[in-house]
């Protein structure tokens, strides 16, 4: 477990290695201000790679709407891993589940998918679902999670292994 407090970045660097192809990540994480986008980047070599290496694809709705919108970008520094901002109050966690793919393979790309739910900034209730690519061949070794804004309040995260082909 990582134990999220105070901070505006947020790093997962244990426990992800060759032992599994697939991990996922169980997160429950409140932040202090409204309207925040969290953004995820890999650890490779030790070092946090904020590059333009990244392509992500969110589908969303909302309660108070009645079709699906989306987010999409083919040369980002990171990978979006919620739709449209979050609620700035402790009884509103966003909950995240991650699911990281091949992560030590140097052969092919890293690639995520993930899914939540969360209480909007605007009361509605949101839920989406995407999928990330880290375009270089090399070892993922962490995460680190970051806002566009502000710090993450508290919450927790889990990592599972799941599988080894």
């Amino acid at each position: 477990d990582t134990t999220v407090s105070a901070a505006s970045t947020v790093t997962v660097n244990s426990g992800i290695d060759s032992t599994y192809d697939l991990y996922m990540f169980q997160m429950q994480v409140t932040c202090d201000t409204d309207s925040q986008d969290w953004t995820m980047n890999y650890e490779v070599a030790s070092s946090i790679d904020t590059d333009s290496d990244y392509r992500y694809d969110i589908v969303y709705g909302y309660t108070t709407s009645t079709g699906l919108s989306h987010y999409k970008d083919d040369d980002a520094a990171f990978i979006k891993i919620n739709a449209a901002g979050s609620e700035g109050d402790d009884n509103n966690p966003l909950d995240v589940i991650l699911y990281l793919h091949h992560p030590s393979d140097t052969n092919w790309y890293t690639t995520c998918q993930f899914i939540g739910t969360n209480i909007q900034h605007d009361d509605s209730y949101q839920n989406w679902k995407g999928s990330g690519i880290y375009e270089p061949t090399a070892a993922v070794t962490g995460i680190r999670l970051g806002l566009d804004s502000g710090d993450f309040r508290d919450g927790n995260i889990r990592l599972y292994g799941l599988a080894k082909s």
